[in-house]
């Protein structure tokens, strides 16, 4: 019935390379004199930022860029981001700035892919004014690549470390991509109802499309919120008038995340614990998230299998 699209975040990192770069450790590295936070504080992160550089995000960003470009892939977290990308989908949405996918899809490991190959398999669509690359914040870029004949799209929605004026975190940066965000909506959203009622497919031009009307399965993406641009954006799909697609929250049930989860059903999108609970003092914490990712994997599998049977 309908497509289906993937948005996955920095948890899978995390939980398969204990090296990776966290929020936490981020807001560290740029943190100035006394002004050192951490994600215990309670402020947004998107504010966090900002309080921790001074008001210098942008700079703090381009020393997180160099960080970030420097971390490898380890075996396991490629094997893992392999069964993610050999999913039947088109479109993969990230919030992670590095380039684990693609190294995944390249069959990189224990290093990092080159500048070339990235610049290589960048790509845009074009349409809706866009005749060029995008220089910062990035809604019809995307990076290309081949899976078993098939071909994909990586969409890194908030920026990638190769272009640090992309990264999107500060608050400031976040309002910027919210505005052009409605902005494109404005111009093409109409274009859904109208492909609906002249039984066309409306054609995905960006990111935004995909998430707006696929079904969309959220991994390893804590939906922070902080994250007011997918809070809106999928408020936005909850609204949209022409038929469309569901978003699927895939995370364990934990001792703060009951609000979270009833909000995301407010909004429309189905929560998915997969029956495991997992307390932030548990002792095998590790292992337990490392299950749930492989679960959740086959159970987005069997899930998008299922919905290409029913159409």
């Amino acid at each position: 019935m309908y497509k289906s699209s993937i948005l996955i975040g920095n948890g899978i990192n995390r939980s398969f390379d204990k090296g990776s770069i966290s929020l936490d450790n981020l807001l560290k590295q740029s943190s100035k004199g006394n002004q050192m936070i951490s994600e215990s504080d309670d402020i947004p992160f998107t504010l966090k930022i900002v309080l921790g550089t001074n008001n210098d995000v942008h700079n703090a960003m381009k020393k997180s860029a160099t960080e970030i470009w420097g971390c490898l892939t380890q075996k396991k977290q490629a094997e893992y981001y392999g069964k993610l990308i050999s999913l039947p989908v088109e479109d993969i949405l990230t919030v992670n700035y590095g380039f684990e996918l693609e190294e995944a899809a390249n069959h990189i490991i224990g290093e990092r892919i080159s500048s070339s190959r990235v610049n290589s398999i960048s790509d845009y669509i074009r349409g809706i004014g866009i005749t060029r690359k995008e220089a910062n914040i990035f809604l019809h870029t995307f990076q290309k690549i081949s899976n078993d004949g098939m071909d994909k799209r990586i969409w890194h929605i908030h920026g990638h470390c190769k272009n640090s004026s992309s990264m999107v975190i500060g608050h400031y940066y976040y309002g910027n991509l919210l505005f052009k965000i409605k902005s494109y909506l404005q111009k093409s959203g109409a274009r859904y109802k109208w492909s609906e009622v002249n039984n066309k497919e409306a054609s995905i031009r960006s990111w935004v499309d995909a998430f707006i009307m696929n079904d969309i399965y959220v991994l390893g993406f804590g939906y922070d919120f902080a994250e007011m641009d997918l809070w809106w954006l999928l408020e936005r799909k909850n609204r949209e008038k022409a038929s469309h697609g569901k978003l699927f929250f895939y995370e364990p049930q934990t001792d703060n995340a009951d609000r979270k989860h009833d909000l995301l059903r407010c909004y429309g999108a189905e929560v998915r614990t997969l029956g495991y609970r997992i307390d932030s003092n548990d002792s095998e914490k590790s292992q337990l998230y490392e299950k749930f990712y492989y679960d959740a994997v086959d159970d987005i599998q069997k899930s998008i299998e299922r919905s290409i049977t029913d159409q």
